[in-house]
């Protein structure tokens, strides 16, 4: 939900990332020599009291596992490293490959690109391909133009906010 690349840039996020009181988060992106952008993800995702809002897991998961090892890391091992590329891959993948055998981590970055072009076009009945693209930290729009033929696939079959469906489940 976050647009972010996997697992580049989500190995690299630090708690400092997370602005919780703005609303926000910074993404640095190694891909583009640690350039930053700003996402303004939906509210329940920042703030919310379920499992899955980043206030959530800082106050109150993070914490179960943070050690002297964790340093500002937001994502952290069982023994309380920051997780790193291969052991984020091999985390995700253990959990979503038996559900979805054609799963590889750059899935979620297509799904939050088609995701938000579909919830872009039901609150302003166009693809705003514009704001897609800050999403995902395109410098070529023509990059998110690509999404645009499987966002109308998707709205055919699913034309809901994708983002309100996924934090309403489990």
């Amino acid at each position: 939900m976050i647009g972010w690349r996997n697992p580049s840039e989500t190995c690299t996020m630090t708690v400092d990332d997370i602005k919780l009181d703005k609303g926000i988060i910074i993404v640095r992106e190694p891909k583009k020599h640690q350039t930053s952008r700003v996402i303004i993800p939906e509210k329940a995702l920042m703030t919310g009291r379920t499992r899955k809002s980043f206030k959530n897991w800082i106050d109150k998961w993070r914490p179960k596992v943070a050690n002297q090892y964790s340093e500002n890391a937001l994502y952290l091992r069982p023994d309380g490293r920051p997780i790193e590329k291969f052991q984020y891959r091999m985390f995700v993948t253990r959990r979503v490959k038996p559900i979805f055998p054609e799963y590889q981590p750059y899935v979620s970055r297509h799904w939050c690109a088609t995701g938000k072009l579909i919830k872009t076009k039901l609150e302003t009945k166009r693809f705003d391909i514009y704001d897609v693209r800050d999403w995902l930290g395109h410098s070529e729009i023509q990059t998110t133009m690509t999404y645009v033929r499987d966002a109308k696939q998707y709205m055919r079959q699913a034309p809901f906010d994708w983002f309100k469906y996924i934090m309403k489940k489990g």
